[in-house]
């Protein structure tokens, strides 16, 4: 029996989102689109039949600092 989630994107995910795609049409502005949607660095928590993703960040920019 496999389970059914809810995933929800938080707004900060969102705009990680959208940051991480911009960091790569400013850097990159060919590969920005055949890149679309490849690795991601995603940071998730599981409450019960949800999953929060709280964060999002393309693996090419700098890593995650504790204060972010």
């Amino acid at each position: 029996m496999s389970e059914s989630y809810q995933v929800i994107i938080t707004p900060e995910a969102r705009d990680g989102i959208r940051r991480a795609y911009e960091w790569i049409a400013e850097y990159s502005p060919d590969s920005a689109i055949a890149k679309k949607g490849k690795v991601y660095r995603i940071l998730f928590i599981v409450r019960d039949a949800e999953v929060y993703v709280l964060f999002v960040r393309h693996s090419s920019q700098k890593p995650l600092l504790p204060d972010e």
